[in-house]
């Protein structure tokens, strides 16, 4: 039997490993961490000898280690894998089976490999025939002996340290990561790999507590090499005890992270500096919104002043010269009159929008169906005349902000009542309904739609599709629209036909 315990026992070489391992009746293996996949990542190449089928045959089946598994077991070996993440490592007994179609019982050792972040990654275990006389002896040497060509792996390094803390075995990737010989570190204990400080707070020492009673200790630190500096690696201790209980000895696998720790550093320093830049900027823009606003309600006040005047003269005009004027010059200040009412028309809306677009939200639960018929009747009564039929879809709700989402539907409304006016039979709903698979509400109408070929100028601020003799309005309103359903992290969109009628579409978060 190989004693992992012996800090004086001699450390085999390549040849001898491979002949350990090729003499063995153990198989090493890796599987996914996924439970749902139990084809091989990688496995030895003694299955032969043991299970008669070639490694490269094992690794290209699918569901090889299920197929192999007596159906009687397999419930088993599924919940083994599925509660090896809590366990931190499970043992048991499961029937495979041989090329020649024989069963034979092979016991398993199951744990789990993680990455650099911690993470479980994958699976390695550890499987050996147990024959009738099979001693529980001769089971412990084959788990040394694979543990023992475990320490030769070079991209991790595998420490063995006996139960007072010494280490008793070096591997390849160790000499390599740490910069010590195995015969400069064999006996020593195992703490001089970690930094003065954490020495100073007793973490080697906590460590292999945690190892003791719960199996393994894992975490991600600083570490010192031979020369002195420093490097970033995770790392995890694991207690090995034999069939009695007994505690044997602990294995330490590193991985050396630090250019991981680095990068991770680094970018965590840029995200500061942006978080800082950000709120720099995010004031600095609030500042420049707040100016923009009284900008705007100071020229919004300024242009109205003489606009008034021109509409009120305008009027006065056309009151008092009335029989003094001909039709030409009446026609003259009508358009004068109609002009300084649209640019009046055009500056408000202009000032909606930009109220919308920076107005403060509060979202709740928004009764759509109520609101709508609100809009409905305050379009009755500002067209008593018009003889429309509309249909309301009962109940229907949505998170929102109340107050935007009435804006909403009176743009949306408003529009479909504005394009139907030529319509005799006039009809106008608004309903739920599921767009790739998301909630939308929709309004539609029966009135003189449009080309689909212009959809996308639809939401575009002072887009028009239809001249202003023919159908009122600055084009702000579905601008509105658009910019009320972004806020809310929606999508909107318009079919049509001209002629056809007209429906709009939009989707909340």
């Amino acid at each position: 039997m190989v004693n992992l315990a012996s800090s004086s026992s001699r450390r085999p070489g390549r040849k001898e490993i491979e002949s350990v391992i090729n003499a063995s009746s153990a198989v090493l293996y890796l599987l996914p961490f996924d439970l749902a996949a139990t084809t091989p990542l990688w496995i030895s190449e003694n299955v032969v000898s043991i299970l008669g089928f070639a490694a490269e045959e094992a690794m290209g089946s699918p569901d090889w280690c299920l197929q192999r598994v007596h159906p009687d077991d397999r419930q088993a070996f599924l919940e083994a894998r599925s509660n090896l993440l809590e366990k931190g490592r499970i043992s048991l007994d499961l029937r495979i089976c041989h090329q020649n179609g024989n069963y034979v019982w092979m016991r398993h050792e199951m744990w789990p490999v993680v990455d650099g972040r911690g993470r479980p990654a994958r699976i390695m275990g550890m499987g050996w025939r147990l024959d009738g006389d099979e001693h529980p002896e001769a089971i412990r040497a084959e788990q040394e002996k694979f543990l023992l060509m475990l320490a030769n792996v070079t991209d991790f390094a595998f420490i063995f340290i006996d139960t007072e803390g010494h280490v008793t075995r070096w591997s390849h990737g160790a000499e390599r990561i740490f910069g010590y010989r195995e015969d400069e570190v064999v006996g020593l204990p195992a703490a001089l790999i970690f930094t003065p400080e954490d020495r100073e707070r007793g973490m080697p020492e906590a460590e292999l507590g945690r190892a003791i009673t719960e199996g393994r200790a894992e975490d991600e630190r600083w570490h010192l090499r031979k020369d002195g500096s420093r490097f970033w690696a995770s790392g995890a201790l694991r207690s090995v005890r034999d069939e009695a209980g007994n505690l044997r000895f602990f294995v330490k696998i590193l991985r050396d992270l630090t250019e991981r720790k680095l990068m991770a550093d680094r970018m965590e320093q840029l995200n500061a500096e942006l978080e800082q830049q950000l709120a720099q900027r995010t004031t600095e823009l609030l500042a420049i919104s707040r100016e923009l606003e009284a900008f705007s309600y100071s020229v919004s006040h300024d242009l109205r002043a003489p606009l008034r005047a021109i509409d009120g003269f305008s009027h006065a005009l056309l009151e008092d010269y009335f029989h003094t004027l001909d039709e030409e010059g009446r026609k003259h200040l009508d358009r004068v009159r109609t002009a300084s009412q649209r640019m009046a028309q055009l500056i408000d809306d202009l000032l909606h929008l930009s109220r919308v677009t920076r107005s403060e939200m509060q979202r709740e639960q928004v009764n759509l169906s109520e609101i709508a018929w609100q809009v409905a009747e305050n379009l009755y009564a500002a067209q008593p005349e018009r003889q429309v039929e509309f249909i309301v879809a009962p109940h229907v709700t949505a998170y929102g902000d109340a107050r935007l989402l009435k804006v909403l539907l009176e743009q949306l409304l408003g529009n479909a009542w504005k394009f139907t006016r030529k319509v005799d039979q006039t009809r106008i709903e608004f309903i739920a309904t599921e767009a790739d698979g998301k909630r939308a509400y929709c309004i539609r109408d029966n009135g003189a739609g449009f080309d689909m070929v212009y959809a996308g100028k639809l939401f575009q601020p002072f887009q028009r599709l239809h001249g202003i003799t023919e159908f009122e309005g600055t084009g702000i309103g579905l601008a509105i629209a658009q910019r009320i359903v972004a806020r809310h992290g929606g999508h909107i969109w318009a079919e049509g036909a001209v002629g056809g009628g007209a429906m709009f579409c939009f989707t909340l978060s």
